[in-house]
């Protein structure tokens, strides 16, 4: 008895590496299967990652803002010192560097979110086409075998009658009609 090749995905993003799923739990075809580890640039996460993966810009502008709001508080605290022990002018100078630098920061902090939010919104893009097409090769194939039951509807089967060996279709379809004339 020949068994069946039974393929299975890891997940391309948790940190369990051996996190495996048999694609028939998955609802996924062999071909579909074949399709997904042809294309690199597609990646399939396991449930739990699934959400971090597909939305992870809640959780960075979360924790960003945290940042954001932790600089400015030790920022405030430093102001508050050097009010106290500086003088004005040293004040004013160390208040220009300071807002140069948390600019700097905040462009930069921007542009990672930029970066990021661009990069989700490409991947889920290119997973919404993949599947799209997916779906439209399946929904082909499903036609082009109903047109194929169609054209098979009025064939008729001879049982004990000899198939014809030529090669050219009209000739094969002469050769059975003179055959069955003589059965």
């Amino acid at each position: 008895m020949i068994e069946k090749q039974t393929y299975a995905l890891n997940c391309d993003r948790c940190e369990h590496k051996w996190n495996w799923k048999c694609c028939e739990c998955l609802g996924l075809s062999d071909k579909v299967y074949k399709d997904v580890v042809r294309l690199t640039s597609l990646h399939w996460f396991c449930d739990h990652c699934e959400a971090s993966a597909l939305h992870p810009e809640t959780n960075v502008e979360a924790r960003l803002l945290s940042m954001v709001k932790k600089l400015t508080e030790q920022i405030d605290k430093m102001q508050a010192k050097l009010e106290k022990k500086a003088d004005t002018n040293d004040v004013q100078d160390l208040q220009k560097r300071t807002d140069s630098m948390f600019e700097t920061s905040q462009k930069q902090v921007d542009s990672k979110v930029d970066t990021i939010v661009t990069t989700l919104n490409q991947n889920v893009t290119t997973v919404q086409e993949y599947a799209e097409d997916t779906l439209k090769a399946h929904m082909t194939e499903d036609k082009e075998e109903e047109i194929e039951k169609n054209n098979r509807k009025n064939n008729i089967i001879v049982h004990g009658v000899k198939e014809s060996n030529k090669s050219d279709p009209e000739e094969m379809t002469a050769d059975d009609c003179d055959t069955l004339q003589t059965v």
